[in-house]
């Protein structure tokens, strides 16, 4: 279902239509499953959504329906008739629907794990005031997560989180459709890499860079034309096509392979625009991952390396790179420890190694909430 007059996500269009005037037809409630320590509520100020805290009493990192996601919807109705199939448009799809966006974004928002489940009650217009339950849709509850037995690989995803932190989320119609879509799918990117960070670590690192693509990719499209891009990343191919055909013809060969080039300086461009301060409460600095941007350049690189060896080679990103962070002092590590690692056959040096998991979340996350933030209309 969308509204044919907005477009971008249905959490989007949803939103918009509400500010536009149109009434709601129903409420429906999801429940949020986190493993993270949920405080607050939220219950005005963000739309057609509000997001009850249930107060969940469970034992630490174990999860639970921690939130309960209330949608009023908005939508006007489709008429089906006017949908033209005829050949396949991917441009509004991300594999989820309304609940599952908003989850996103709300685990984007507050770093934690937040996948929502099948609708619980529904609120009809003329109905019961206190809703009816429901059942039919709960197949889609989130598997659930491994018990930890070890130390967490990303320890600051759990413990108290504040819903009201979500501050970007209470803005989110204040962006274009088209810039929607794109955040969408970046978040939804995070929320699977972080979902999984505790049991598929390796996995995780190929998400978190994928949800840095799918930004990138976005603003690099919003600051350059596509022969700005082909120039940039192979200028001897433009003076190539030049000499076979005119301007227009360069035009139409890079519209069609410039979003293909120079991924890896998209990558990184992107997080060094976006780049967070480093965190607040860091460990010594034998263990600190230097934030001097030559530095950071080198890490990105190796990352992106890592990336496509991972991608196109079969082999997983470091093991070191995977591992909880020792804790010394009672702060954690940045980075691997020691020279070199040994595994499974395989030895990595540790300028091959450059930063542990939880270290790149913290770059991923805070670069694309800066990047949102640089897209609200002030």
């Amino acid at each position: 279902m969308y509204c044919e007059n907005i477009m971008g996500p249905v959490s989007y269009q949803n939103w918009k239509a509400k500010l536009e005037g149109h009434p709601p037809k129903y409420a429906i409630e999801f429940p949020l499953f986190t493993d993270a320590h949920i405080t607050g509520q939220i219950e005005e100020g963000y739309g057609p959504y509000q997001f009850f805290n249930t107060i969940a009493i469970a034992p630490s990192k174990t999860l639970t329906s921690s939130i309960i996601l209330r949608v009023e919807n908005h939508l006007p109705a489709v008429d089906i008739s006017k949908l033209k199939m005829i050949k396949t448009d991917t441009d509004h799809y991300h594999g989820g629907w309304l609940s599952d966006e908003v989850a996103a974004l709300l685990s984007l928002c507050l770093g934690i794990r937040a996948k929502a489940g099948g609708s619980t009650r529904r609120f009809e217009l003329n109905g019961d005031p206190r809703g009816r339950p429901e059942h039919y849709t709960m197949y889609s509850n989130p598997v659930s997560l491994p018990k930890l037995n070890r130390s967490p690989i990303l320890p600051f995803s759990f413990g108290p989180h504040l819903l009201n932190d979500a501050i970007y989320l209470q803005r989110f119609p204040e962006i274009s459709a088209q810039e929607t879509m794109a955040l969408v799918r970046a978040a939804r990117l995070y929320q699977d890499a972080i979902w999984v960070s505790e049991s598929e670590p390796a996995l995780a690192w190929l998400m978190f860079v994928s949800s840095i693509e799918t930004a990138a990719d976005y603003w690099r499209k919003e600051k350059e034309t596509p022969i700005e891009r082909l120039r940039a990343s192979k200028p001897q191919l433009e003076k190539l096509l030049l000499g076979k055909g005119d301007k227009d013809f360069v035009n139409q060969v890079a519209g069609l392979v410039s979003d293909f080039m120079g991924a890896t300086k998209k990558f990184i461009d992107f997080i060094l625009s976006f780049l967070p301060t480093p965190p607040k409460d860091r460990p010594a600095e034998f263990i600190q991952f230097s934030w001097d941007k030559e530095n950071l350049k080198k890490a990105l690189c190796k990352i992106y390396d890592w990336r496509y060896r991972s991608l196109h080679g079969g082999i997983p990103f470091p093991l070191p790179m995977c591992e909880p962070p020792f804790v010394h002092e009672g702060r954690f590590a940045e980075k691997p420890i020691g020279v070199a690692s040994q595994a499974h056959g395989a030895t990595w040096v540790a300028e091959d190694t450059p930063m542990l998991l939880h270290t790149f979340e913290y770059i991923v996350r805070n670069s694309l909430l800066s990047w949102w933030n640089s897209m609200i209309k002030n």
